[in-house]
C-alpha cells in the first residue's frame, strides 16, 4: 500500500489509490498498526477510521487516542471483559499459570555460576575483552538463548496443561514466543513430540527425558 500511494513508485508515475477511494477504513491492532512508516497510509486517504485494539497506547510518541482525535481513555466504545464472558458468555475466563526460571526471574550472575557454565558464559559473553558481571532478567530474551528453557516450560505445559477428552489429550493451545529463534525451536520440538506426547505415547513426565533421548 505504501507503494500504492507513492507517485515515484507506480507504474506511468500515477497513483493507484486517490486520497477518496475508499470510504471506511478498518484498523485492526491499531494499538501499533498506526504507527511508523504505516502512518502514512492513513494520513494520506480521506476516509472514516474505525480502530480495534484491545489494548490502546498512550504512550508519547505511540498514543492511539491522540491518533483518533480523541480524550484519552475514553475510546469511541469499549466491550469489557467482564461483559463478554459474565453477561453475555461469548468468551469464557482464562487462568494465568506462570512458569518461571531461575534465570528468567533473577538474571545472571557470573560469580554465582558454576566453573562449567563460566566457562561457557565467558566463551559467549566476552566481547574486545570485556565481559559483563551481570546480566539483568530483562535483558535475556535479547542475549540469551537456552533450549533447555524452552523444554522446561513445553513441560510444564504437558504437566499443567489443559486436558479434554477425558484427560488423555492436550487441549487447545497457544504458544507466544518472544523471537525467532525460540519460536522455530518451539515449534521444531512440538512437532517431534507430537506424536509421542499429545497422542499417549509419552507420559507427559517422560517428556523431559525424552527430549534428550537419542530419539529427539
Amino acid at each position: 500500500m505504501l507503494n500504492a500511494i507513492d507517485d515515484m513508485k507506480a507504474k506511468g508515475g500515477q497513483r493507484m489509490f486517490t486520497p477518496a477511494h475508499f470510504d471506511l477504513i478498518i484498523i485492526d491492532e491499531s494499538h501499533r498498526s498506526i504507527f511508523k512508516k504505516y502512518r502514512a497510509i492513513f494520513e494520506y486517504f480521506d476516509a472514516i477510521m474505525v480502530g480495534l485494539t484491545a489494548t490502546p497506547k498512550t504512550d508519547v510518541d505511540r498514543n492511539t487516542y491522540d491518533f483518533f482525535e480523541m480524550e484519552h481513555g475514553v475510546p469511541t466504545y469499549a466491550y469489557d471483559y467482564e461483559t463478554a464472558v459474565y453477561t453475555d458468555h461469548v468468551l469464557v475466563p482464562y487462568y494465568n499459570y506462570e512458569v518461571k526460571t531461575k534465570f528468567l526471574e533473577e538474571g545472571i550472575t557470573y560469580d554465582d555460576l558454576s566453573d562449567e557454565d563460566k566457562e561457557r558464559y565467558e566463551d559467549d559473553f566476552i566481547e574486545d575483552g570485556l565481559m559483563p558481571d551481570f546480566i539483568p532478567s530483562a535483558q535475556l530474551n535479547k542475549f540469551v538463548f537456552n533450549e533447555t528453557t524452552v523444554d522446561t516450560v513445553l513441560q510444564d505445559l504437558m504437566e499443567r496443561g489443559i486436558r479434554v477428552e477425558g484427560g488423555d489429550r492436550l487441549g487447545k493451545t497457544i504458544i507466544f514466543c518472544t523471537k525467532q529463534t525460540p519460536r522455530r525451536v518451539c515449534s521444531g520440538t512440538l512437532q517431534q513430540v507430537i506424536s509421542a506426547v499429545l497422542w499417549g505415547f509419552c507420559p507427559a513426565r517422560d517428556l523431559r527425558r525424552y527430549l534428550r533421548s537419542d530419539n529427539y
